[in-house]
């Protein structure tokens, strides 16, 4: 039906509408330039108001106040002018600029929600021609590109237009510029009958009116909501009557219209990021996602499908039944569905065109009500990473060096977004791979689990001891992912190490020379400690075969030490052990029991390294022992008799198994008796000093393993009588005390002829003789008595010498009795001692002897006795080689 069907009755109090009894049809009027110039009347208030009509269209103009078409407020637009074929001056509106508002019938309330200078139009000939845009500076220009106030998306109606004052051409007049203009946005009328007005003014009294009501800028100027809020019943919030339309209403011109909206469906996707199942703040909603409506009809049975993508906005009857169904897409789960925010219950599922949808029922609101359904879903997520073998132990994968490990447990734990727990398990794969698909948004924990003798290095393992498998992990959590983006959660990998291992041998080192050579044996039952800061974390106990083994080491640097047996000391390891990679010699703490002096340091930076040849070699000091003899007779053999010399020096000189140098000197004790102890293991010689007045009788260069100690004594005293001594070899723990022994055979005495006759008797013929010194005699020696003591009175008394002196015993010949003989060869030594550097016996050992002869009790054994005494001495006294005796 066109505008040329229709009549307007103009009136200056309003406008009526009504349909002619006969239709008529007039001409067009002629056209006109919409933009040329007109003679705008003046109005003042109080005074006449603007001629002409204003009226409401659907958005192509042709159906005018058809109210029971208008079923959504985006349909509904403003016209105004002369019906088709009518003269200008039979509903023409005067030319100029409107403003433009839509409120409740009675006015009382403002809808439109957006500011005046967004509701601008311009009238030529009667007919709106153009819609404003307004500059700051007031100027007013031809709307063209879509702007803050205006969207040009077409006049698609409720389906597609956005509802922000589109324009269409005017059916009627559009070959004369005419348009029609859309009224949106405007909120919903409180009228209970769906009613709302329409109003224009123009621009110059519209401003005139608001102006002399204080507003400054009635264009820009914010609505005012009623009492500063919502005011109801405007359910969409309505605001302050503009006072620009305010009395006298003569100067308006209104309309009102009724909008018969139906009520409608909106379906939205959500995506349930932490898969709880309830509808969060500021989780998105998902575009394109299929949904479907299908309706049930009044017999029962059910209509064919709508199908639409999210969002989707679907219009129904009040009360009607809809099954609502979203499409159920691959690696999404169904998590919730509401209607208007509240939970609508478990989903059944249909196919609809071979694809599964999940739907709800739904019963439609009342008029002009929206019922928003909204669907969740989400993604699942994933989880992978590898498991390496950290063979540098730096808790960083290198992919060129260390390889993948297959086999190996990962266990994961949590739980999904709605609390449900979650545990599952995998292996890790060729390479190490491992994957968990399929995981619903949640909070997990991912660790591994370790065969035994492997240790963690990433991610960093927590607690003690350090390293422990299962202690460090991958914490994580999943969040729904955008279509086709998955929240993947990669490289989360493990890496993981073997300890290290340090092994070696303690032995005997029989020769103290740091080396284990052929033989020798290991030492059973010896403590190894491995310490770490100098405290230790380890120790292992040498088996029987002196073997030991510290396993299961952690990367660190520790020093591997010996717990010294009782009576050995440490040759190995030493300055010239060989080490291998990470080692090196470190001195051992002090401790109790005591370490071994030196210990083996290693750095553990690798998986399963091993320390061998890592041994420690220990002996026993041992000891050299020998008699200094005086050699009476000469024979190289200790006869009966033959007693030790005192205070004799002996020297110990060689070098330890280690290549250390020994000197060490010592003196024989009062019976002859030396002892070098504490003599590690090595190759000595062992040499007596030479005394002026001796001759050495053995050893002899024919003795076996003798040497010559001349040149060794030589270097340490000057000048040196030349001397025969022992080559040795000492083994660990060894105590060589047999045929070690120096006889040296004293200077012999003169003759007890020499001393009764001669040059001899006048040096003992009174008590300090003047001959009795050098040049014969050079020991500053005296002479001990005179010729004419009596024997009984200086020597212990023999009862066959009473009154016997000294010089007449000394004269006494070979046929006397044993007595004498014994008495005759005492004398003679006695004065021996006394006259020269050398004899082989003391003047204490001298009455010693003589005392324990003639003292027997038995008469037979005591003149035997005298009488070996006798020989004693004369062999003593026989040898004239001094030059004393000469």
């Amino acid at each position: 039906m066109s505008r040329a069907l229709r009549y307007l009755a103009v009136s200056t109090i309003g406008l009526a509408w009504g349909c002619a009894d006969t239709p008529t049809v007039a001409p067009r009027a002629p056209a006109r330039d919409p933009l040329a110039p007109t003679v705008q009347p003046s109005f003042a208030i109080g005074g006449g108001g603007p001629t002409g009509a204003i009226f409401t269209t659907v958005p192509d103009g042709s159906i005018v106040n058809e109210n029971v078409r208008y079923r959504d407020k985006r349909e509904v637009y403003l016209d105004g002018g002369p019906r088709g074929g009518s003269p200008q001056t039979a509903a023409g509106l005067d030319d100029g600029d409107y403003v433009f508002q839509i409120t409740d019938p009675s006015g009382k309330y403002l809808l439109s929600q957006d500011k005046s200078e967004c509701r601008l139009i311009r009238v030529r000939n009667g007919v709106i021609v153009k819609l404003l845009d307004r500059a700051s500076d007031g100027t007013l220009t031809e709307h063209s590109a879509s702007d803050a106030c205006h969207t040009n998306d077409g006049p698609e109606g409720a389906a597609g237009s956005s509802g922000k004052h589109d324009t269409n051409v005017d059916v009627d007049y559009g070959a004369n510029g005419a348009i029609v203009v859309q009224m949106m946005p405007y909120a919903n009328t409180p009228n209970p009958g769906g009613v709302y007005k329409a109003w224009i003014s123009k621009i110059d009294e519209y401003a005139a009116k608001a102006t002399g009501k204080g507003v400054s800028d009635p264009f820009t100027e914010p609505l005012k909501r009623i009492n500063g809020r919502d005011a109801q019943p405007c359910s969409q919030g309505c605001y302050q009557a503009d006072p620009g339309f305010g009395p006298p209403r003569n100067f308006q011109k209104t309309d009102n219209f009724k909008v018969q909206e139906e009520a409608r469906l909106r379906v939205v996707k959500v995506n349930d990021l932490d898969g709880d199942g309830v509808r969060d703040s500021g989780e998105p909603t998902l575009p394109d996602w299929g949904v479907a409506f299908i309706e049930t009809l009044g017999d029962g049975t059910e209509a064919p499908p709508i199908l639409d993508v999210t969002p989707a906005t679907r219009t129904f009857v009040p009360g009607d039944q809809v099954t609502v169904c979203e499409a159920s897409l691959t690696d999404w789960v169904f998590s919730f569905a509401t209607v208007n925010g509240t939970a609508a219950g478990a989903p059944t599922t249909r196919s609809i065109g071979g694809t599964t949808y999940y739907c709800i029922p739904v019963t439609v609101g009342a008029s002009g009500t929206t019922v928003e359904i909204a669907f969740g879903n989400f993604q699942y997520g994933v989880k992978s990473g590898y498991k390496f073998h950290d063979r540098n132990i730096n808790g960083v994968w290198n992919t060129a060096t260390e390889e993948g490990l297959a086999g190996w447990t990962i266990n994961l734990t949590g739980a999904d977004g709605k609390g449900n727990a979650v545990s599952r398990t995998t292996t890790t794969g060729a390479g190490g791979a491992y994957t968990f698909t399929q995981l619903p948004p949640g909070t997990y924990t991912v660790a591994e689990a370790c065969p035994t003798g492997w240790y963690q290095s990433y991610p960093t393992p927590s607690g003690a001891p350090p390293g422990v498998c299962g202690t460090g992990v991958h914490t994580f959590t999943i969040v729904s992912g955008a279509p086709g983006a998955p929240d993947v959660h990669a490289n989360n990998n493990f890496g993981n190490y073997q300890p290290s291992t340090k092994t070696g041998v303690k032995y005997h080192d029989l020769n103290g020379n740091g080396t284990r050579d052929a033989g020798e044996p290991g030492i059973a039952g010896v403590t190894i400690k491995l310490l770490s800061g100098g405290s230790p974390v380890q120790s292992a106990v040498t088996d029987a075969n002196g073997a030991y083994t510290l396993s299961n080491i952690l990367p660190g640097t520790y020093l591997v030490c010996e717990v010294l047996p009782d009576g050995y000391a440490q040759s190995a390891p030493n300055a010239g052990t060989t080490l291998g990679t990470g080692e090196s010699l470190a001195d051992c703490p002090a401790a109790t029991p005591a370490y071994g002096a030196k210990g083996y340091q290693i750095v553990v930076s690798a998986s399963a390294q091993s320390f061998t040849g890592n041994d420690f070699g220990n002996f026993q000091n041992g000891s050299i022992a020998g008699v200094k003899i005086s050699d009476a007779n000469g024979n190289g053999t200790q006869d009966g008799g033959e007693v030790g010399l005192a205070a004799w020096p002996i020297h110990l000189f060689g070098t330890t198994g280690l290549g250390a140098a020994v000197h060490r000197h010592t003196t024989t004790n009062g019976s002859g008796q030396f002892t070098f102890a504490n003599v590690p293991p090595g190759q000595y010689r062992l040499c007596e000093e030479q005394k002026a007045g001796f001759v050495q009788r053995f050893p002899t260069l024919a003795t076996t393993g003798a040497i010559d100690c001349g040149a060794l004594l030589a270097s340490v005293h000057d000048p040196v009588l030349p001397g025969i001594g022992y080559s040795l070899t000492l083994q660990s723990g060894q105590n060589l005390n047999a045929g070690l022994d120096f006889l040296n055979q004293p200077n012999q005495g003169c003759t007890p002829g020499f001393w009764q006759g001669g040059f001899g008797i006048d040096l003992w013929n009174t008590v300090n003789d003047p001959q009795w010194g050098p040049p014969r005699i050079t020991n500053g020696s005296t002479n001990p008595f005179i010729q004419t003591t009596l024997f009984n009175s200086f020597f212990e008394p023999a009862p066959e010498l009473v009154g016997e002196t000294m010089l007449g015993i000394v004269g006494t010949g070979g046929t006397d009795d044993e007595a004498r003989k014994a008495a005759r060869s005492l004398i003679a030594g006695y004065l021996n001692t006394t006259a020269l550097s050398a004899y082989p016996f003391s003047q204490s050992e001298l009455v010693s002897k003589w005392s324990a002869a003639n003292s027997e009790v038995d008469a037979g054994q005591r003149l035997a006795r005298l009488l070996a005494l006798h020989t004693l001495l004369d062999a003593a006294n026989n040898l004239h080689n001094t030059v004393l005796c000469q």
